[in-house]
């Protein structure tokens, strides 16, 4: 019992053993604690309050090591996860079904033109570390964490969708020219539309 932080996972746990085993729980439970019980008459010490900070200060530099490693464990996700996603040239795009013949024609008049197929390009240095997400042509193309002084760009046929987690900490640059990334931005928050010049 003293390997669980508190009575109820330890209940928790005998009564997911017990229903596994086909036993009766409660009978279980009520075993634990009468022998928790008696335990608790027989041992009976009295603790020192230094005793006690000495158990905090043990209790809070676990819970300080176990957050460390589980954020260096996601850092290092996040890296391998990053560096996996494909550019925006290398998505296939998705097309709907397009019912009507002229709509068809339309497109493939647009697709042939030379201004259809000028590329769109999105630049963005980061300035401080931050999370960003880019969605190329309602695609996502990137979404994870630019270190400090990191650069990254892509291209896309019509538009970029930016969802920035730190606004401050980001330079943009749409085809050359520089974004305002913190106008419309909530606690440094900010969701960013560009879309294809006409």
């Amino acid at each position: 019992m003293s390997a669980f932080f508190a009575e109820v996972y330890y209940k928790s746990f005998v009564r997911s053993y017990a229903n596994y085993l086909d036993l009766e729980p409660e009978e279980l439970i009520e075993r634990l604690n009468i022998k928790k019980r008696e335990q608790e008459k027989e041992f009976v010490i009295q603790e020192s309050p230094k005793d006690n900070k000495k158990d905090i200060k043990k209790l809070l530099i676990g819970f300080t090591s176990v957050i460390v490693i589980a954020l260096f464990l996601f850092f290092i996700y996040m890296q391998k996860h990053v560096s996996n996603i494909p550019s925006c040239d290398e998505i296939p795009l998705q097309n709907d079904k397009v019912n009507n013949q002229n709509e068809v024609k339309e497109e493939l008049s647009q697709e042939s033109s030379p201004v259809a197929n000028i590329k769109q390009k999105l630049d963005v240095e980061a300035k401080s570390t931050v999370w960003i997400r880019i969605d190329c042509d309602n695609i996502t193309a990137y979404e994870g964490i630019i270190a400090v002084g990191n650069k990254k760009s892509w291209e896309a046929d019509k538009s970029f969708t930016l969802k920035i987690g730190y606004a401050p900490g980001v330079k943009v640059l749409f085809n050359g020219d520089k974004v305002d990334a913190l106008t419309g931005a909530v606690r440094d928050v900010n969701t960013i539309v560009l879309k294809k010049r006409q």
